[in-house]
């Protein structure tokens, strides 16, 4: 399988996938969480660093089944990347999160919803990668950004990435 044959209109940008996939080998994160998996693009470049850094583990979430689990597999991820078919909205993982990539449903209230129930699952020192930040100014996760009143740093991608650090 290739690569690019996972990218769509719905999937995030190569740069932006690199960018993830750099990003998890510099902080080597044990445990990772990603919402909106679409068909696993994301999820195969951040599945690759874990790999790469010999440590860690990514449970990826989607409410729809778009052939994610068979992707990640033929990738060779199985062990490292777990895909969950189910809302991401009132997820609870076993282990406190490292980094987190939110991809999921761009409603700015779902984004916040999403955000408060993984705020007390996150590790201090959690990396927070909030995607589609400036699809559309004044909505969706930049508006919940916004309302939560965290501070992000905001990366001008093609749909804008915004950065955020738990203390």
């Amino acid at each position: 399988m290739e690569l690019s044959e996972l990218r769509d209109g719905d999937t995030s940008m190569q740069e932006e996938a690199e960018f993830l996939a750099a990003l998890v080998r510099a902080i080597k994160p044990t445990i990772c969480l990603e919402t909106g998996t679409h068909k696993g693009y994301a999820s195969i470049h951040i599945g690759n660093a874990l790999k790469a850094n010999e440590k860690g583990h990514l449970w990826t979430y989607d409410i729809t089944d778009y052939g994610q689990g068979k992707n990640i597999t033929d990738a060779g991820l199985d062990g490292i990347v777990t895909t969950v078919v189910q809302d991401s909205k009132n997820l609870k993982l076993s282990d406190m999160i490292d980094f987190a990539f939110i991809d999921g449903c761009h409603n700015d209230l779902f984004v916040e919803d999403e955000f408060k129930n993984l705020l007390p699952q996150l590790n201090h020192g959690a990396i927070v990668i909030f995607h589609d930040h400036s699809t559309v100014p004044g909505s969706g996760p930049a508006l919940a950004i916004k309302n939560l009143g965290i501070k992000v740093i905001y990366i001008p991608t093609k749909y804008g990435m915004g950065i955020y650090r738990y203390e």
